[in-house]
């Protein structure tokens, strides 16, 4: 068929220059008009009574003579008329006569009935003759159907014409009395039922006889006549309840939804619905062409309708047309046949066009003054037809939708007048799915209108052929001629018209038969993305999207999908061109201008003018870009989905990348959204696929074959492949220039990247096509490590990393190195780059919780769900933590690998080794980024990323520095900013020793290591530095008191702390290393009640040996004074005293506490050596105080010769070590000469400088240390000193006068 043929040309016609018809009698504003009239099916148990005509089954006998042969005798009829009894069996002149007597009987009793003058006297005279005549009439049907027959075929013509004439006789009596009497004509009364009633048996009896002439010896001319009598009884009987109303009809329908009136049956006094069920059947039965109940109908209600242009009027027609249709599934049995309407309709469209052509040519006139009001009532019409459509089955409606169609092409396909619009209407949004086509109240006349065509012609398919429905389809095209232009203005109602062509296209392609749809290049062409307005491309792109929704829901073949893919390449490719053009043009017409100089535009403009119309370009590109998503979001087939994405360009869109245009990365964003879209559905299918392949394996109990024919099986995934293949690579350079970009694109499309990337490696991988090595390895050309190294591939380097592990936990498995590693190295990123390293954690945590160097980390699992789901500001409170718990677990790997596995530690060495390296590289690279961006002042050693570098360094030291030494260039000065306070990292140096304290050799290396720096500090002036570091390593440590592997605390105050204590007042020299050893015990000691638990005997005695050890060896060095007092003259001796009796303060706390709470023998006894330790210095201080101030009558010292050995053993020997070392480099390397202090150096000479107050100020600082030392030792209730009482009290008074 071509294609101009049958289409519609939408133009606006001009007003008709004769007076145009109004429609009168519209409601006011809001008024809602009917749509079925409350006429609905008729309720299930409706039935015509035994005693009617039909009910009794006589009629439903008459339709087929009871299927007789009326050649062989059937039996006879006994019949009382006029007391007088016939007997009817085959046709005879008897019968014949006879027949002429009743009949001839039947006229008298009508006319007797009709000549009487009041109207009382005839409804009596009807009531009483109307069962005789009912009888006689019956009795004649009965005998027609069941017992007419003829014993020669030369009979049958004769019975035929004299029945005929009988017949006519009798309507045309019938006739006359019905003018005869005005009451007669109103079927209400008893006279018009008696007559109406006869005209329904002449009816029947005409159709019998029909029946009968249908024999070759009966001409056509007398069949004819018979037609003719059947269609004159049929028009007198439908004009008798239809033309005055049908009211009689509706109060039935109103009682029939009662149960008790269904309950007891129609019977003869609702004649209406008899007549309606006769006649409607009788006509069926006839086929007589052109000739139906609905014919009948038409021609009484169409003359209602000559010049009349009101709304009650056609309303009161519509009513009409309603109220007839539920009788119509009523069958000649008399029962209801539920969906009979569907199955057989009776429709007639002919009485609905006339009505709707009265309407629309009314409504040119009308909506200029009512257009609200007649609007609504033009959709109230349209749902009238779709209700008869939908509801009742009218479903050969072509005339109907000629009509409608031809008022809107008439329009151009607008919009009602001043019908505000809604858009598309929502069904053509979910062609994919079933729907069920029901008016909504905010559908416009046109939605209406689209939804009959929708239903009429599916609903056409159970009655024509699909070239038949093709061509009617073909009908409703309308041409195109439609131009909206770019650089133009479009009204709305232009924009409401081509939106009304898109969706009549639309419609149409959906509701016709497969192979005989409108081309897609109807719609295609509708709209030129390369010139058209960007809310025309919007459009066209909405009627894509829902077709091709509809077409992936099928299961046509997967070439249907061919002009789609098309459609939608054409779409995207002209829509990146646009965008191109976009800039280039505007740039040429800018720099065209400036050159003649007639424009002065700024920059700033041009800028703008381009960004607003590539923003306009775009926004077409993503209404595409989101309809392909969707489309493959609901398609139902691998294969159709995997060609439509084929055949399009989506991918090109990847190309238009544009870190500094957020507009360009939103599409590209929405572009990479296909990706798992379209793996969501490869996987849901391929799971569904397997699941019934087994199921239906499963029958064959103990045979597996079919797997491996599955997995043999070629074609198997084989639709995949190509989209895989067809993604790939486009993919690949979308990452590469998305991380490579000088300019850092936004989060989200990075992430959407990477999320994109990981599921295609997935795919690729599970296909068997590459390996995690690909994108894991340093050197494959598709790894992440193969990227240019930006803060953004850096920044979301973890994320790749848990993606992965996400996507494929198999991939930790095999390479579980480079995922440690990846996540090592972003641990140690600048603060503003945590991003994503507590989601890798939690991965890592959830997916590897055996592996040595993720135990004791600072998280917990949820308890409910056994998983770690670590939050951004935690990891940022406890990195260090967690940095250092890894490297302790590292070293800790290494230890246990040393001894239990030592063919291991080579491979383990160098794993650890390269972990090590790669983030000590990092963070050298990390650092020298950062002083680079910043200008080289002070301020760039002083960063926060500077001073967790200092940490991890510190820790390096402490941990993994017999695994692989700390990068020189964090412990030199000239290229990274040194700790002030521990510039060679002493802190971390001495924790690691602390860490491996249990080897006899490393304790001796400490005690060295010891001397070293003290001799260092002292020469470089770094003596309050190294206070701090020695403290700073050995506090904070819980004492465990395992001697086996004893504490840095424990073993340096008991071990190597008194060598340096004990030189305090021996050689000249020793004051200066013994004062900062004091200083830092004193630290100690202070903090040393946080750290041991007095419920653990252990730790108590460990603190207990650690107090009597330190108030032991400064008790030894300290009795030297007192046999020595001139000591006390000397300002460098007071300063240390001071710091004694300091360091003795600390200790008073910790030993009140544990005498107080402790049970333990071991310690109690320690305890008390320690208060007598302390009692002595209590004496001690009052004898130091008075020598101070000159007081001759000072009270002297208490010595006590029985306090036992206080001193550990367990590292005599390394004491004695240190001992020995210190006095022999006391003696050799250090000098006093007139008041100064030197180190020797071989041939060199280096002055130690020290700083000490005067000797009253040493002396005033000596007093106040003492004054404190009492101070605390009061308020802790004297530690239960066993003194005499005069004494306690002469020696506290004396003091106190000491301190007046």
């Amino acid at each position: 068929m071509p294609v101009d043929d049958g289409t519609v040309s939408v133009v606006s016609e001009p007003p008709n220059s004769r007076t145009q018809p109004t429609l009168r009698g519209l409601g006011a504003f809001s008024t809602r008009y009917p749509v079925d009239f409350d006429v609905h099916p008729l309720e299930l148990g409706t039935y015509f009574h035994q005693s009617t005509l039909i009910g009794s089954g006589d009629f439903d006998d008459s339709l087929s003579l009871r299927g007789r042969d009326l050649d062989v005798p059937a039996g006879h009829i006994s019949i009382q008329c006029n007391n007088k009894n016939m007997q009817w069996s085959c046709w005879t002149d008897e019968v014949a006569s006879d027949l002429s007597t009743v009949f001839s009987f039947i006229s008298i009793q009508l006319q007797a009935c009709t000549r009487l003058q009041q109207p009382h006297e005839l409804d009596h005279q009807a009531t009483s003759a109307a069962p005789q005549i009912t009888y006689l009439l019956r009795s004649v049907v009965r005998y027609l159907s069941g017992c007419l027959s003829f014993l020669d075929p030369v009979d049958r013509r004769s019975c035929v014409v004299r029945v005929f004439h009988i017949l006519g006789d009798l309507l045309h009596n019938t006739l006359a009395s019905t003018g005869n009497a005005p009451a007669a004509q109103q079927v209400s009364t008893s006279t018009g039922q008696l007559l109406t009633r006869t005209m329904l048996f002449i009816l029947v009896l005409a159709r019998q006889v029909l029946q009968v002439a249908n024999h070759p010896s009966v001409k056509a001319s007398v069949k004819s006549d018979i037609e003719g009598l059947i269609l004159s009884t049929a028009r007198q009987l439908i004009g008798t309840i239809v033309r005055p109303s049908t009211s009689q009809i509706r109060d039935f329908l109103e009682k029939n939804r009662r149960h008790l009136f269904r309950e007891a049956g129609i019977g003869d006094e609702d004649l209406s619905v008899e007549v309606v069920v006769i006649t409607a059947h009788t006509l069926t039965k006839a086929s007589i062409a052109g000739h139906g109940i609905w014919t009948m109908i038409n021609e009484v209600l169409t003359k209602r309708m000559e010049r009349v242009h009101r709304v009650q009027v056609l309303d009161r027609i519509w009513q009409d047309l309603f109220i007839v249709l539920p009788l119509l599934e009523i069958d000649a049995s008399g029962l209801l046949r539920v969906g009979r309407r569907f199955e057989n309709s009776m429709e007639d469209w002919t009485m609905i066009k006339t009505l709707l052509s009265c309407l629309f040519a009314a409504y040119s006139e009308t909506s200029r003054a009512q257009s609200c009001t007649m609007n609504a009532y033009i959709r109230a019409v349209l749902n009238r037809c779709h209700c008869l459509v939908q509801s009742w089955g009218w479903r050969r409606c072509e005339i109907m939708l000629s009509t409608v169609f031809d008022f809107f092409a008439r329009n151009g396909l607008a919009q009602l007048h001043l019908e505000g619009s809604r858009g598309s209407p929502r069904f053509l949004e979910h062609l994919d799915q079933d729907l069920h086509l029901t008016v909504d109240p905010e559908d416009r006349a046109f939605h209406i209108f689209l939804k009959i065509l929708a239903t009429g012609l599916k609903g056409m398919r159970g009655s024509y052929t699909d070239q038949k429905i093709r061509g009617i389809a073909w009908r409703f095209i309308p041409n195109h001629g439609r131009m909206y232009r770019k650089d133009e203005a479009v009204r709305q109602e232009e924009l409401d018209a081509l939106r009304n062509h898109h969706d009549l296209l639309c419609t149409l392609y959906w509701s016709s038969p497969v192979g005989f749809r409108p081309r897609t290049d109807l719609l295609r062409n509708l709209v030129d993305h390369s010139t058209s307005h960007r809310e025309a491309c919007r459009l066209n792109v909405r009627s894509w999207a829902n077709l091709v929704k509809y077409q992936l829901s099928t299961d046509e073949a997967v070439s249907a999908l061919g002009p789609f893919a098309l459609w939608h390449r054409e779409i995207v490719d002209v829509t990146i061109a646009q965008y191109k053009l976009a800039r280039t043009e505007a740039e040429s017409q800018f720099e065209a201008a400036r050159i003649r100089g007639t424009l002065n535009i700024s920059n700033e403009l041009l800028q703008s003018t381009i960004s607003t119309n590539q923003r306009q370009v775009l926004a077409t590109l993503s209404d595409a870009i989101l309809a392909m998503r969707e489309a493959i979001r609901i398609a139902k087939s691998e294969a159709a989905s995997s060609a439509l994405l084929l055949s399009s360009s989506v991918m090109e869109v990847f190309s238009l990348l544009d870190a500094k245009n957020v507009s360009v990365n939103a599409a590209i964003a929405e572009a990479l959204s296909i990706v798992p879209e379209y793996l969501n559905l490869v996987e849901k299918l391929q799971g569904q696929a397997e699941s019934q392949r087994h199921s239906e394996e499963s029958q064959d109990y103990g045979d597996w074959s079919g797997f491996e024919e599955v997995a043999a099986d070629p074609g198997y995934g084989h639709t995949t492949d190509g989209f895989f293949n067809f993604i790939h690579e486009p993919l690949s350079q979308l990452l590469s220039n998305c991380f490579g970009s000088e300019v850092t694109p936004e989060d989200a499309l990075l992430a959407k990247v990477v999320d994109s990337w990981t599921l295609i490696a997935r795919r690729m991988v599970h296909s068997g096509k590459k390996g995690w090595n690909h994108y894991l390895d340093s050197y494959s050309p598709n790894s992440w490590h193969q990227l240019r190294d930006t803060e953004q591939t850096r920044k979301f380097a973890a994320y790749f990393m848990l993606s992965v592990i996400d996507a494929d936990h198999h991939s930790y498995e095999i390479h579980g190195p480079d995922f440690i590693s990846s996540w090592l190295i972003s641990l140690v990123e600048r603060e503003s780059m945590l991003k994503f390293q507590h989601r890798l954690t939690s991965v890592l945590l959830n997916v590897d919780p055996a592996n040595p160097l993720l135990r004791n980390l600072p998280f917990t699992a949820d308890p409910v769900t056994d998983s770690y789901g670590i939050d951004l500001h935690t990891l940022r409170e406890r990195r260090l933590g967690l940095i250092a718990s890894v490297l302790s677990n590292m070293r800790e790997s290494f230890d246990d690998a040393l001894h239990d596995n030592p063919s291991s530690v080579l491979e383990l060495r160098r794993e650890y080794t390269s972990y090590l390296k790669q983030m000590m590289a990092a963070m050298k690279k990390n650092y020298q980024e950062l002083q680079g961006s910043r200008a080289l002042t002070a301020d760039t050693t002083n960063g926060a990323y500077v001073s967790f570098v200092q940490r991890i360094v510190e820790f390096l030291q402490q941990h993994t520095s017999d695994i692989c030494p700390v990068d020189r260039f964090f412990t030199d000065s000239a290229a990274f900013p040194l700790p002030a306070t521990d510039p060679t990292y002493v802190v971390g140096r001495l924790k690691a020793y602390g860490l491996k304290l249990y080897d006899a050799r490393t304790r001796k290396q400490l005690a060295v290591f010891i001397q070293s720096v003290s001799e260092r500090a002292s020469v470089d002036g770094q003596q309050p530095y190294l206070v701090g570091q020695l403290s700073t390593a050995m506090c904070g440590l819980y004492e465990r008191g395992d001697r086996a592997r004893p504490s840095l605390r424990y073993f340096l105050i008991t071990a190597v702390f008194p060598a340096y204590v004990e030189l305090s007042y021996k050689p000249p020299c020793g004051w200066i290393l013994a004062k900062p050893i004091l200083q830092a015990s004193r630290e100690v000691l202070d903090d040393l009640v946080y750290d041991y638990s007095i419920t653990d005997p252990a730790s108590v005695e460990a603190v207990v040996a650690i107090v009597t050890t330190t108030l032991g060896v400064l008790r030894q060095a300290v009795e030297l004074l007192i046999d020595h007092s001139e000591l006390l003259e000397q300002p460098h001796s007071l300063s240390v005293l001071a710091v004694m009796f300091q360091v003795v303060t600390a200790t008073l706390l910790n030993v009140h506490y544990i005498h107080r709470r402790t049970n333990s023998a071991r310690s109690a006894s320690l305890v008390e050596n320690s208060i007598k330790h302390i009692d002595f210095f209590r004496s001690f201080s009052l004898f130091v105080a008075s020598t101070l101030l000159g007081h001759q009558d000072a009270p002297a010292t208490i010595l006590e010769d029985h306090i036992s050995d206080t001193t550990d053993n367990a590292f005599a020997d390394v004491r004695e070590f240190c001992s020995r070392e210190l006095v022999a480099a006391m003696g050799k390397a250090w000098v006093k000469h007139d008041g100064q202090y030197f180190v020797l150096r071989g041939k060199d000479r280096k002055e130690v400088v020290v700083r000490t107050r005067t000797l009253d100020g040493e002396k005033k600082r000596v007093v106040e240390a003492i004054e404190e030392f009492h101070g605390v030792f009061d308020r802790i209730s004297g530690l239960g000193v066993n003194e005499e009482e005069e004494e306690v009290s002469r020696g506290v008074g004396w003091l106190a006068g000491v301190f007046v």
